[in-house]
């Protein structure tokens, strides 16, 4: 398939700021099974993320019409329906129909084997490059199976899609996309937050996450649902007094062996590029200052990069690269997303405006009287140093996500104060508590996603 997709009524910072007009032309070049039924369908799910009418119009219909009556009937269905989709009922191209198709803002290739019709493509693509302005000639693909495709058996600048939802919701710039914030074990809400939109059947297309946010993000971009991935946090942290192994600290207080091995566990040898949702997270090079972003190669690698928090990790080297925790400088990490071709996107931040567990311990102190080193003793696993430092590098990623928040599509704030950064052995009552919090804001997020529709609660759907 290929595509000159139009990212009209930008701002600056690449938020949409009103639904797109466009009008996309569907070209059969071999017999599809089922062609028909998936342009039906492919209309239904754009209509549901679409505030806007679209309609499915044959373009056999303006056969034995003249040109001047044709465009003239092109005009007005553009005025009633913002999305216009116009199919071929028969295989190829007609010389008559070029005009028309001159009019169109994408033009969509259907086939099987996209191989065997390269040639017949690339035909039709340089005739169009030489009449349409700015045309692009970028290639997208519909995968309509489970098979993954690797990068090295594509063409350049092929994107690939492997659900029907996604790649409808591309066609007309309505491709949503979720940013998971870092902030230690609170990120397990993350999990009670996916559990409250898989009971709604919000499904999104592209996926982020900073610290243990991203390692959420990403067993969500493997596609397991949310029973499942309780199942492995149980795993990791049901039977584990301690979740990571302490060192002498020079360079870290863990060495950081514990954390890899179970990340190795989980993802084995999955690419990024092999998951089914696209993904990617960052980290912070310490030898440029700079963002590092990554969205290929192991998985495990990514995010034990994305996790390294310095002092309580070890850096993690990846080739000339020194990378540490991303969550540093990009702590919900929407602009990650958006760049990956996220139209839409649900930010979401789990880092407390005030870290009541770190202020107890402190005052704790001061009242009773306790002497430093008995404190330590008593908290041998997670040193208040250690909570002072989560504490300091959850305020800075607090005040960065606050000049960045405004400029969101929707960030909500799962309130989840009461939690410690380290309180990983308590990642029922997170999770639980990140469910009902999300719960709370379901009405803000499926007016985001399904614009113009309302949302019934689920004592409203039984009662429909």
């Amino acid at each position: 398939m290929m595509s000159n997709r139009f990212r009209e009524h930008l701002e600056p910072d690449n938020k949409i700021t009103s639904l797109p007009r466009r009008m996309i032309c569907h070209v059969p070049l071999e017999e599809v099974q089922g062609y028909k039924e998936k342009l039906d369908a492919i209309v239904e799910i754009g209509g549901y993320s679409h505030v806007g009418k679209m309609t499915l119009v044959p373009m056999e219909s303006f056969e034995k019409v003249s040109l001047q009556d044709a465009i003239r009937k092109l005009s007005l269905l553009r005025n009633k329906f913002p999305i216009i989709h116009l199919y071929f009922q028969q295989v190829g191209l007609k010389p008559e129909f070029d005009k028309l198709l001159l009019q169109a803002d994408q033009i969509v290739f259907w086939e099987d084997n996209p191989e065997r019709n390269q040639k017949k493509k690339t035909e039709i693509i340089s005739y169009f490059r030489s009449r349409i302005r700015n045309f692009a000639g970028r290639t997208i693909r519909y995968v309509d199976s489970v098979n993954s495709i690797r990068p090295e058996d594509s063409v350049k600048h092929q994107k690939i899609f492997h659900k029907e939802e996604t790649f409808s919701r591309y066609l007309v710039s309505r491709m949503r996309g979720l940013a998971l914030g870092g902030g230690g074990a609170r990120a397990l809400a993350h999990v009670g937050l996916l559990k409250a939109l898989e009971k709604e059947n919000i499904k999104v297309d592209v996926v982020s996450g900073a610290s243990f946010g991203a390692v959420i993000a990403a067993l969500y971009a493997r596609g397991e649902n949310t029973e499942t991935i309780y199942k492995m946090i149980y795993k990791f942290f049901g039977g584990l007094d301690k979740p990571f192994d302490p060192t002498i600290p020079l360079v870290s207080f863990f060495k950081g062996k514990k954390m890899i091995r179970m990340l190795k566990q989980a993802f084995g040898s999955t690419l990024i590029e092999d998951l089914k949702i696209p993904f990617v997270t960052s980290a912070v090079d310490l030898h440029s200052g700079e963002e590092y972003v990554m969205d290929r190669g192991p998985v495990w690698e990514a995010l034990a990069a994305a996790m390294s928090l310095p002092g309580m990790f070890p850096p993690i080297f990846h080739g000339d690269h020194l990378l540490v925790d991303g969550g540093v400088i990009n702590n919900v990490p929407e602009s990650l997303i958006r760049q990956k071709g996220a139209d839409i996107i649900l930010s979401v931040n789990v880092s407390p405006l005030r870290d009541e567990a770190i202020v107890r311990l402190l005052e704790d102190r001061k009242i009773t009287g306790k002497s430093f080193f008995k404190n330590l003793w008593e908290d041998l696993k997670y040193p208040p140093i250690l909570k002072i430092m989560g504490r300091a590098i959850t305020l800075e990623g607090r005040e960065i996500t606050k000049l960045r928040k405004d400029k969101m599509d929707l960030f909500i704030n799962l309130h989840i104060e009461e939690f410690s950064f380290f309180d990983f052995n308590k990642f029922r009552e997170i999770i639980r508590k990140g469910e009902e919090e999300a719960e709370k804001h379901l009405e803000e997020i499926y007016d985001l996603f399904y614009p113009g529709k309302k949302f019934l609660k689920k004592k409203d759907k039984r009662n429909s």
